[in-house]
């Protein structure tokens, strides 16, 4: 079974873009969602790639039951998110900026708060620690910085072990450091509970750092979907390889190699083009090693998300 399918989910709103169009009465119907396909399988961390107004929050909102589809079907763990939401309610947490912690509660309070309304019997001094929130079990919730809040949202989103957590916008306009904790809190979870993520992001790093498969999604549709690298792979079907040496005889014994297409060679540096640069590159060093070429420097010119974002979408993604 899997975690979450979607067929031909659509979704539309209905907008007036001026003063003018309300009094006259003339509403213009917006496609948020145009017939979305999706399988994600049990504990993936499954990512949803793309700007703001992409469609990502309405389909996170449809899996997450807060809203009805237009048309399609989608399920979570077999149950129907229309036909049998409060089913769905009780398997999946949706972890939101909008997540109504009390200001004058403490930390230790608003969880234990939360537990008793979910009627859970999770240890929430367990999910304190998890979220490195020790220090600050006795502190208001108004008197956190936005990076402890964010653990606190994710603190309760963890509450009665969800089956599915959907995740929107998971360290957005958090400090480098404190998204990348954030970020292994997801990875050590899943590991440990075996949880399956579905991550809602404008991010680049975080969809490539932390999602088992991506969906890219631009203007309420999924322009495609699989595995990071091989998103990247769309743009081109080759790495490169620079390598600096301090010898000047030219190594035209590399193209002898598995998956090399070419080489050259020019003031000491090697630029050689691979199939697949993790594959292929600790056996080119160790060729050149064997043939006692001293390397003063390696770098690896491959695809990046962005790029394949770029190409399928015709936007950059800021």
């Amino acid at each position: 079974m899997l975690a979450v399918k979607t067929v031909d989910l659509r979704k539309y709103y209905t907008i007036q873009k001026s003063f003018l169009d309300r009094i006259r009465g003339k509403p213009i119907k917006l496609e948020a969602l145009k017939g979305i396909n999706l399988e994600i399988k049990k504990s993936e961390i499954f990512g949803l790639l793309g700007p703001n107004g992409a469609g990502k929050t309405t389909l996170m909102n449809i899996i997450s039951t807060i809203l009805l589809p237009d048309s399609g079907k989608a399920e979570v763990f077999g149950f129907d998110v229309v036909e049998q939401a409060e089913e769905v309610r009780k398997i999946i947490s949706l972890s939101s900026a909008f997540s109504g912690f009390y200001y004058n509660l403490t930390v230790k309070e608003n969880l234990k708060f939360f537990g008793m309304i979910y009627d859970t019997e999770t240890d929430v001094r367990e999910l304190i620690s998890l979220v490195d929130l020790e220090k600050y079990e006795n502190t208001f919730y108004e008197d956190l910085s936005s990076g402890n809040k964010q653990k606190m949202i994710i603190a309760k989103s963890l509450l009665g072990n969800p089956k599915l957590l959907l995740m929107d916008e998971l360290t957005v306009a958090l400090d480098p450091k404190i998204a990348l904790n954030i970020r292994n809190l997801v990875k050590i979870w899943r590991k440990k509970e075996k949880t399956t993520v579905l991550l809602a992001t404008h991010n680049m790093l975080e969809a490539d750092e932390l999602c088992d498969r991506i969906a890219i999604i631009h203007a309420g549709e999924i322009v495609a979907c699989d595995i990071s690298k091989k998103l990247k792979k769309l743009i081109r079907e080759e790495d490169v390889i620079e390598i600096e040496v301090s010898e000047s005889r030219n190594p035209s014994f590399l193209l002898k190699m598995e998956g090399i297409k070419r080489m050259s060679f020019k003031n000491y540096r090697i630029a050689v083009h691979v199939d697949d640069a993790e594959r292929r590159l600790e056996r080119i060093i160790k060729k050149l090693h064997s043939r006692n070429y001293h390397i003063k420097s390696v770098k690896v010119e491959e695809p990046t998300l962005e790029d394949a974002f770029l190409k399928l979408t015709g936007v950059e993604l800021g």
